[in-house]
């Protein structure tokens, strides 16, 4: 066939260019004839573990493929978005690298007069956005600045494309699209295409976080309310991952990460981000239209974790998409109730109050106030002639107290006394929350870098939960509480 001729004429040049994947070959715009090529996908391994002693892992349920597309370029245009047929699931006995989990070979047929590709990107289970592209017109320079919501990937699969890292010291060069070399790749029969394959690592879009569960997640500990020992414990009710983003880029973006201007992005201080030999690296830009929120309410992060994490036996498994803000950093929320013992067996929920370090009952609170008001000269007034209210700011657990009967000079007078006082906090029903910081690995000037990054496995492992936490019905992660487990 006209095709072998093709080769033929190539293979010189092949030669000079196979050092460097990152040349383009220059190339005939069209095939003289059919041919064949085919695409051995290669899933990195599910992820990195967080922190310096982590490694290579399987991925389990991510690893469903249910679409393919293969977006052939030439010179950074589409030229033909293909969706073979595939057997997913094949193992990758001739690789030795040990971030290889599982391959699939796809065959596609170009024929005659088609455009003759020299680029190669994969999407795996995003056909929706992929079926938008344009034949023609579509750059891969459009979809590499491809950014959307991928919250949801249970639903919707896990996505999966090309491997992004930098192909030299400096970080300049960016491998994230896959070259063909027509001399190699292409072939007049299937059968010799799939002798010599063109293989595309692929990683995951989203992050992967594991909650493991160490003790018991009810514990019973001693606690001190009113001055006296007391014995409650902690219901824990779920979690959640915040502060959230709300998109990330379809394909790995680490341009600028070298930059050394002391942003999130900088990792110019860390060496071991770029693992070219693996094929992977292990940081990454946000994109710079992204919101960053914390989850609103105790209730929401309850939802949160109803609805979005997956009980594995002892492991709870949330998919959070991309964010390496070190400023927002992400966190895991444990979301708890404290529970008194009220006959044996039985627990209820438990209301309580702090108040200079301290932890009241409401009447006791109400007694500590009934207090400064006799320290002050006001004899006459009793606790019972006060309550509790909303401190009338933006977090709902402040509270004060407040005269029940109507305004009167006299009373004016008692209330000064008891605004000087400031607020207490309250634990309703005894909803709280307890946060630990997300950790990536790498540091910089010693403190552990934060974040979530694609492709990355964060596992923790709750072994006891302690003290009182940070009261629930509040902007969840928003304010500045020391971190409690």
């Amino acid at each position: 066939m006209k095709t072998r001729n093709l080769f033929l004429s190539l293979f010189a040049f092949a030669a000079i260019c196979a050092c460097n994947k990152e040349v383009v070959p220059t190339v005939q715009d069209t095939l003289d004839g059919d041919a064949y090529i085919a695409v051995n996908i290669v899933t990195s391994d599910d992820a990195f573990t967080k922190a310096d002693e982590g490694g290579y892992v399987s991925g389990t349920a991510e690893n469903a493929v249910n679409s393919i597309n293969l977006l052939f370029f030439q010179n950074g245009t589409l030229v033909m978005n293909s969706t073979p047929a595939f057997t997913w699931g094949g193992s990758d006995n001739d690789d030795p690298s040990p971030n290889i989990e599982k391959m699939s070979e796809a065959v596609t047929v170009l024929r005659k007069d088609d455009p003759l590709p020299n680029q190669l990107r994969v999407i795996l289970n995003a056909s929706d956005y992929a079926n938008g592209l344009t034949v023609g017109t579509t750059t891969l320079a459009q979809v590499l600045a491809k950014y959307d919501d991928y919250s949801d990937p249970k639903t919707k699969g896990f996505i999966m494309t090309n491997s992004v890292y930098a192909t030299d010291a400096t970080g300049e060069e960016v491998n994230n699209v896959t070259m063909i070399n027509p001399a190699e790749h292409l072939k007049a029969t299937e059968a010799a295409a799939k002798a010599s394959p063109v293989k595309v690592y692929v990683e995951r879009v989203n992050s992967k976080v594991v909650v493991k569960k160490g003790l018991s997640y009810v514990d019973h500990q001693n606690f001190e309310v009113d001055g006296n020992p007391i014995t409650l414990r902690h219901k824990v009710l779920g979690f959640a991952v915040t502060p959230e983003i709300n998109n990330s880029y379809l394909i790995k973006n680490i341009n600028g990460i070298t930059n050394g201007d002391d942003s999130d992005n900088d990792t110019e201080y860390w060496d071991g981000w770029n693992d070219a030999p693996n094929f992977r690296s292990y940081w990454a830009v946000n994109p710079t239209s992204a919101t960053i929120t914390n989850s609103a309410t105790f209730t929401d992060a309850d939802n949160n974790y109803t609805a979005d994490w997956e009980e594995t036996g002892t492991e709870y498994v949330y998919y959070p998409q991309e964010n390496v803000s070190q400023s927002v950093n992400p966190k895991l929320i444990v979301v708890a109730q404290i529970e008194k013992e009220t006959t044996p067996g039985n627990w209820t929920a438990y209301t309580a109050y702090s108040y200079a370090g301290k932890w009241y009952t409401e009447s006791n609170l109400l007694s500590m106030a009934q207090n400064a008001l006799f320290a002050a000269g006001y004899t006459h007034r009793n606790s019972d002639h006060l309550e509790v209210v909303p401190a009338g700011t933006e977090k709902d657990y402040e509270v004060k107290i407040q005269f029940k009967e109507s305004v009167t000079d006299e009373i004016d007078a008692e209330k000064t006394v008891l605004s000087n006082l400031g607020y207490a906090k309250k634990w309703t029903e005894g909803k709280c929350y307890f946060y630990v910081d997300i950790e990536h690995f790498g540091k910089k000037d010693g403190n552990v870098l934060k974040g979530l990054v694609r492709n990355h496995q964060y596992e923790i492992t709750i072994n006891s939960i302690s003290g009182w936490g940070t009261p629930g019905d509040i902007g969840i992660g928003g304010g500045s509480e020391e971190p409690i487990i």
